[in-house]
């Protein structure tokens, strides 16, 4: 009885141990997993609905502003999300400015500071938020080349402005004037 309660215990042992080291290798794959999204992910630009947060970013980092004021459920949003936004050459524009996606139903505040009348809307802007050149109404959607010639172009007058220290616009932070 003792051999076979003392055998019943060391097959316990053992397979709690092949448990923990199946466990180990799931925690390893995961890990690792994480490891390579996290590489991977360094390629995507990120887009920030605060635009609050995202004014500070640009602000400390010295980076040109991309806001985009979409309407969430329409048909031309998805259409720039997957024909020009999710493009790699977009994807790789885009990563040296702070981007911000505004629902422009809730942006009013950012909508009267640059002018924007309409939703599917990009504007780009200097650092301290002043509006570089004009916004490009993205309803049809534009083709990629068109977008990146806008960008490039916005992001250039945005870079000039950023060492001049000359920005000529409207500030990306809302006063209680804009507000109302």
């Amino acid at each position: 009885m003792y051999r076979q309660s003392l055998s019943m215990h060391v097959s316990r042992v053992f397979s709690c141990m092949i448990q923990i080291r199946r466990s180990s290798e799931a925690l390893a794959a995961f890990l690792a997993g994480v490891l390579l999204v996290g590489a991977i992910g360094c390629n995507t630009p990120v887009w920030y609905l605060d635009p609050s947060y995202g004014v500070k970013l640009a602000e400390r980092d010295k980076k040109p502003m991309v806001f985009y004021f979409k309407e969430w459920d329409s048909t031309q949003h998805r259409n720039m999300k997957i024909q020009v936004l999710e493009n790699a050459q977009v994807k790789k524009e885009l990563l040296d400015t702070v981007n911000i996606e505004l629902e422009f139903a809730w942006s009013d505040p950012y909508r009267k500071i640059y002018g924007v009348q309409k939703p599917q809307v990009c504007v780009v802007t200097d650092a301290e938020g002043n509006k570089i050149g004009q916004g490009l109404y993205v309803n049809p959607v534009p083709s990629v080349p068109q977008f990146l010639d806008w960008l490039r172009e916005a992001k250039s007058l945005a870079r000039s402005s950023n060492l001049s220290g000359s920005g000529a616009g409207a500030s990306a932070q809302p006063s209680n004037s804009s507000a109302k």
